[in-house]
């Protein structure tokens, strides 16, 4: 069969789909990657993974749109917890989800989805005919229209805990249907000359990427699969062949950026927190970082990549912002993680604040409360606690077995064979 991705236009969610569409190509399938023209996502980030690209619509840049998008709103965030109690992922269903909705519906067309990049797929799709379109879940006003314009079966991808599902349930609890999302969706739809599907916006099924441990929306069924990660195309430097002399830990904080999250801690704090520990320190960060700082502590080592699958099979702990991709990484490998969920509006609660909740109730992870500026010497206790109790490197090792019993996306092909079979046929 004929298999159309179209990630969000970023690398990193490039690589989320990278193993699924990589499973299916060995399985004898054609596979198509469909994106935008884009810094955070070019042409060639797309053919160097082995995939072929499809360049749709007007070149864009989406981190500049989204953050000029983002200024204009003020983030809807849920009522206060206790004093005490950390924000969970099940808070957001308590945010004015009207308003969270109604934003999404505004931006999200004209941040991921433009009426060019649609028009264009649609115009792709009619020529090349896939039976599947696999769409990352920011991307539900492209995928489903590209999906129904061509009679093609589509399935959501899902790489975090779902919170778009998440808020429309909330959403139609409240005030019942349709929500600001399906009114979106129904109106793209028209903008295209197509008639509308409900069940379009929820995807013909949805494939998660998600461990059985972390926060799902009740009521939704998942096609399951393990996550696997992809750190793009990669050499192992020279100082990483040998095994560390002492415990090696990894500090990265993907790709935020310094300054913009303001009670993520300072990279100065964060160095200060490891100066003097008996650890090696392995940073991964852009070099505007730590341009400005008086210097970098003897046991750390700063660069600005190198691939997570093969670092942190050399680490004892891992200390990061709680993207999915890092998450998968650290799992894979069996360490313990330290999770700084972000306070950008309400990024945490697009899959960190869920992965850092599920590390530490399964008692594999610590989740650092960021709701409040957090000290150097905080940190340097939770990294402490995480390398000298062994209970978090056992719970991790658990967790890194129950992950490997998971169906690996090679196993799920004839069920998203069949499910594309049955979904195609009644298009």
């Amino acid at each position: 069969m004929r298999v159309l991705f179209i990630p969000c236009a970023h690398r990193s969610h490039l690589y989320l789909s990278v193993p699924m569409a990589w499973a299916l190509r060995g399985a004898g399938h054609q596979v198509f990657v469909a994106s935008v023209p884009d810094p955070g996502l070019t042409t060639e980030d797309v053919t160097s993974t082995g995939l072929t690209s499809v360049s749709v619509g007007e070149p864009v840049n989406i981190g500049e749109m989204a953050q000029e998008e983002a200024s204009k709103i003020a983030p809807v965030v849920p009522p206060a917890t206790e004093p005490g109690r950390k924000t969970v992922q099940a808070d957001y269903s308590n945010c004015d989800v009207r308003v969270e909705l109604e934003q999404m519906a505004r931006i999200y067309p004209v941040v991921f989805s433009s009426k060019s990049m649609v028009d264009e797929l649609i115009a792709f799709a009619a020529e090349w005919r896939p039976d599947l379109v696999v769409w990352d879940h920011l991307m539900m006003f492209a995928g489903p229209a590209v999906a129904k314009a061509c009679g093609a079966a589509n399935a959501r991808l899902v790489y975090c805990p779902d919170s778009v599902a998440q808020l429309r349930i909330a959403y139609r609890e409240r005030y019942g249907s349709p929500d600001p999302i399906e009114k979106g969706v129904r109106d793209r739809f028209a903008d295209f000359g197509l008639d509308f599907d409900p069940s379009m916006t929820d995807g013909d099924f949805t494939i998660n990427t998600m461990p059985p441990w972390t926060w799902r929306p009740a009521g939704q069924h998942y096609l399951n699969v393990r996550p696997m990660s992809f750190n793009g195309p990669s050499a192992v430097p020279k100082w990483l062949h040998e095994q560390p002399a002492r415990r090696r830990i990894c500090i990265t904080l993907g790709l935020t950026s310094r300054g913009v999250h303001s009670n993520i801690p300072s990279v100065e704090n964060l160095f200060a927190a490891v100066a003097g520990l008996d650890v090696e320190v392995i940073a991964t960060l852009a070099p505007e970082s730590v341009a400005d700082l008086p210097g970098i502590p003897d046991n750390v080592r700063v660069v600005e990549f190198v691939p997570m699958n093969t670092l942190l099979a050399t680490c004892s702990a891992i200390l990061h912002h709680g993207g999915a991709g890092t998450v998968f990484s650290a799992l894979e490998h069996g360490i313990p993680q330290i999770i700084l969920p972000s306070t950008f509006a309400n990024e945490k609660f697009w899959g960190q604040v869920g992965h850092a909740e599920g590390l530490e109730n399964q008692g594999a992870g610590i989740y650092v409360d960021t709701s409040r500026p957090v000290t150097a010497g905080e940190l340097r206790d939770h990294l402490v606690r995480a390398l000298d109790d062994p209970s978090y490197a056992r719970n991790a090792a658990r967790l890194r077995t129950e992950l490997l019993e998971m169906p690996a996306p090679n196993d799920v092909i004839p069920a998203l064979t069949r499910l594309t079979a049955e979904h195609r046929a009644a298009a």
